[in-house]
């Protein structure tokens, strides 16, 4: 079976919205914890909640309010900031994701997923796409090879120019 790995734009915004905020959470408290021991158990009961709601809204298993978002960042003593830049698609690509960007949300959908299928699926289409750039880094390296070897011969050519044989 072929997984084709495709979403709309509007989902992708969604599931880059949710890999961000998923990072910038777990980020937060991995240098929160670095510096005071926090750990998801302690915010749990600063936020008089359990400490499975606070692990959900950290891996992005659930969604999340703004009030939950803002409550989070008080007990990691963190502000928020949101941007809101224009999209810019490169020149060619109507608006296509990137690699990077369709890997982001695939490990998204794999994390959120409990499908075996799907995430069998995900994993066939990450390997195509190794062997893919595998198999790109080799030509880059052949085509150097060649171009250097071009070079030297029409540098020995140039120099037996004036000879006879």
């Amino acid at each position: 079976m072929t997984f084709s790995f495709k979403t709309d734009s509007h989902r992708r915004v969604f599931m880059r919205l949710i890999g961000d905020t998923r990072h910038a959470l777990n980020e937060a408290l991995s240098q929160e914890y670095a510096k005071r021991k926090l750990t998801k158990a302690a915010i749990a009961r600063a936020l008089r909640t359990n400490k499975s709601f606070v692990s959900k809204k950290f891996s992005g298993e659930s969604n999340m309010t703004f009030a939950t978002l803002a409550d989070l960042a008080y007990v990691m003593e963190r502000d928020i900031k949101i941007s809101l830049p224009p999209q810019h698609a490169a020149v060619g690509t109507n608006g296509a994701p990137t690699l990077s960007e369709r890997l982001r949300d695939l490990r998204w959908l794999c994390e959120s997923s409990t499908d075996a299928e799907v995430i069998e699926e995900a994993a066939d289409w990450i390997e195509q796409q190794m062997k893919l750039a595998e198999t790109k880094a080799a030509l880059a390296t052949a085509t150097e090879s060649m171009n250097s070897l071009a070079t030297e011969l029409a540098a020995e050519r140039k120099k037996n120019e004036g000879s006879f044989w």
